[in-house]
């Protein structure tokens, strides 16, 4: 989801070139590489820079198979960058590192990861180059896939059949939609800072919170949006109860603004139409 939005932001102003696996994607703009990036032994072109969007992030599949997740997440992240060398190289984390304990994370405050998931997404951040930069980050978007909804598409498809949908909220997060944050790798792009950076929404909100915006900005009923407890509910892989990231030091410097979900949801719609 992630990379599409990359691509197309890319390609409208570099040479843009990516990798293939499973998936079919093709744009005009870009050359796309077959390849698997967890086998090993890879040849790519000289690129100038890497964007590293692949990653395992089905959390619950992640804590049931954690070689799988490690091949995904660390092992293809280790190859990557062996195959191109001098690049200067994103790597997309998550909020996920974080336990969840405190909230409003900070880039120097330490990760404590309570799932495979977070894990091997935090492994994934030792093996970029200290020139590069790792970027933590809670994304949300569309995908028009049938078959793999997002949750945003799933929600909108509930709300929009008069269902009943739920979020919790004792769960925060610092969400940020697919097309501000391929906005904002754009700048990282030309600028090129390193180490770690937070990423995310403008605002600390719950996932009720979320969903009843997205309700709104769509013409839906709030009230078809009910709040439940992240504190009872019974997950396979843990996840964290507060994730939000601040976000003082990419606002320093970043030219990006960042969109609250309300005004990303105008966007989504307008994609939608």
């Amino acid at each position: 989801m992630l990379g599409r939005a990359v691509v197309r932001r890319l390609s409208r102003e570099c040479q843009v070139s990516y990798t293939v696996h499973r998936t079919g994607f093709e744009f005009k703009g870009a050359t796309a590489i077959p390849c698997d990036l967890a086998a090993g032994d890879l040849t790519l072109p000289a690129f100038d820079a890497v964007v590293h969007t692949a990653a395992q992030t089905d959390v619950d599949f992640c804590q049931s198979n954690p070689e799988e997740a490690y091949k995904a997440n660390v092992l293809a992240t280790r190859n990557l960058v062996a195959a191109c060398p001098g690049a200067y190289f994103i790597y997309i984390s998550t909020d996920f590192v974080f336990d969840g304990q405190k909230g409003l994370y900070r880039e120097i405050d330490q990760a404590s990861p309570i799932s495979e998931y977070g894990r091997t997404k935090y492994l994934g951040e030792k093996e970029i180059p200290v020139s590069g930069c790792a970027v933590r980050t809670s994304i949300y978007g569309i995908l028009g896939n049938e078959k793999k909804p997002t949750f945003i598409e799933r929600s909108l498809e509930g709300l929009g059949n008069g269902r009943e949908i739920y979020g919790f909220e004792d769960q925060w997060f610092s969400p940020v939609s697919i097309y501000n944050l391929a906005e904002m790798l754009t700048e990282i792009v030309e600028q090129r800072p390193n180490g770690i950076l937070h990423l995310g929404g403008p605002e600390r909100i719950s996932k009720y919170q979320f969903l009843r915006q997205l309700a709104a900005s769509f013409g839906y009923p709030e009230s078809l949006v009910k709040a439940n407890s992240f504190s009872n509910h019974k997950f396979l892989a843990p996840r964290p109860r507060d994730a939000s990231l601040d976000i003082s030091r990419a606002r320093s410097f970043l030219k990006t603004g960042f969109c609250s979900p309300a005004e990303s949801f105008e966007q989504i719609r307008d994609k939608l139409k």
